[in-house]
Formats: C-alpha cells, structure tokens, sequence
C-alpha cells in the first residue's frame, strides 16, 4: 500500500517507478513523454503542433495542500517554450505556474474552474511577473510550489517570484480562449474554485524539455484515488 504521509519522490533513474498519465490536447498520450537518460522527456511533435495544451500527472494520488519541486531543462524550443507545474487538476482544469521563455515572465492561470461550466477552454491568468533572472536553454532550473489555506507561493532556484494570499480578490479577470483572445471577464478569490483534492503534474508547450528530481509532500491530507 502506498504511504501517503510521506514525501514522494520520481527521479526516473529505472524508468517510472510511479503511475504518471499524459494529457496532449486534452487526449491521453503517453507516448510523448519518454524516460531519455534517466529523465523525464517531453518529445518536441508540439514544434508543429503550436500551442497544444501538453501536462503528464501523478495517477495514484490527490493533493488539497502540499509542496512541490522539479528540475526543470528547456533544451530547444519550437516557437514559444513554456514549461512548468499544474495542480488542482480535475477533468482537464487546473491551476498552472510556468515560466515563459520569449517573454522572461513567470506566470500563474486557472484553467476551467472559473467558468460556471467548469469550460476548460475558458482560461484566466492572475498575475504575470518580470524575472529578475534571466532564463536560458540548455540549463536546469529548481522550481518549487507551495500550496496551503494561506498562501501560495511560486519559486525558482529558491528565489520566490510569486506570493498570493489565498484570499486575495481579483477583480475583472480578463477571460481568454486558448489562443489568448479576450471572450469575457471575471472575479473571483485566488482559491474560490481550487478543489478539495486533485491531481497535480508537470507542463510543456511548444519545447523539448527535461524534467529530473521531481518530489511532492504533503503538507495536511492527501488521499487515495
């Protein structure tokens, strides 16, 4: 039986030694993600398939709070490489934290949860953020995610670029489809429509990226699927 208080640790060095699923374009797809050098790779067929929603996730176990970290490597980019962490994930919506290679940002969205249908084609992004440190390819990145009743905080190689109360309104939230064009807006707190317990994963979009070193803890309840 698994141990859910207990850290969980994937360092790909044998392969998957956890349950993993892969999501390209809302389709199970495992066959993009690939162990390559005992590390998780994401293959690059998003070079001609612009824009595509890509994540692969943790099967056997569901998070309310919890901690996250991952090395993270954009080794080539097909047009506009984003690369990072999604959570509250349920029926193709969730939350993500990413970084935004063109732009040098760090952002976070809501995917779905907002929407009075749970549309996961409807997406809102609370806040975006200038690095101070400038990202490159071809180099490893630490990021860690910290999700709790208080605060979320968003982090790379320990600097913290991101830190939201829970509780925190956001008014008139610019609604967009998944090409960035405005349909509408919003408000809502940060964690009005966060799940009680779901699934949390890594995310790419249009890059050849590695991931390596990837461990969660539970930070109150975790429970079985």
């Amino acid at each position: 039986m698994l141990d859910y208080s207990a850290s969980i640790f994937e360092d790909f060095d044998h392969g998957f030694n956890l349950n993993w699923q892969g999501i390209s374009d809302d389709h199970k797809d495992n066959e993009s993600w690939q162990i390559e050098n005992n590390m998780l790779w994401r293959r690059n067929i998003t070079y001609t398939l612009k824009g595509v929603v890509s994540y692969v996730y943790l099967t056997d176990f569901m998070f309310n709070e919890f901690s996250l970290e991952v090395d993270v490597k954009i080794r080539d980019v097909g047009t506009d490489a984003r690369v990072g962490v999604v959570f509250g994930l349920l029926d193709n919506n969730f939350y993500r934290f990413r970084i935004y290679l063109s732009s040098q940002t760090a952002d976070l969205w809501c995917r779905g949860w907002f929407s009075p249908t749970h549309s996961p084609s409807e997406w809102c992004r609370f806040v975006s953020t200038r690095l101070e440190k400038k990202i490159y390819l071809q180099k490893w990145y630490r990021l860690r995610v910290v999700v709790n009743n208080e605060r979320w905080q968003f982090y790379i190689d320990g600097n913290k670029v991101i830190d939201l109360a829970t509780d925190t309104y956001f008014q008139f939230l610019d609604i967009c489809d998944i090409n960035g064009k405005s349909i509408g807006s919003c408000s809502m707190y940060l964690n009005s429509c966060y799940p009680r317990n779901a699934y949390v994963g890594l995310y790419c979009v249009e890059a050849d990226v590695s991931f390596d070193n990837v461990r969660i803890c539970n930070l109150t309840s975790s429970v079985p699927k």
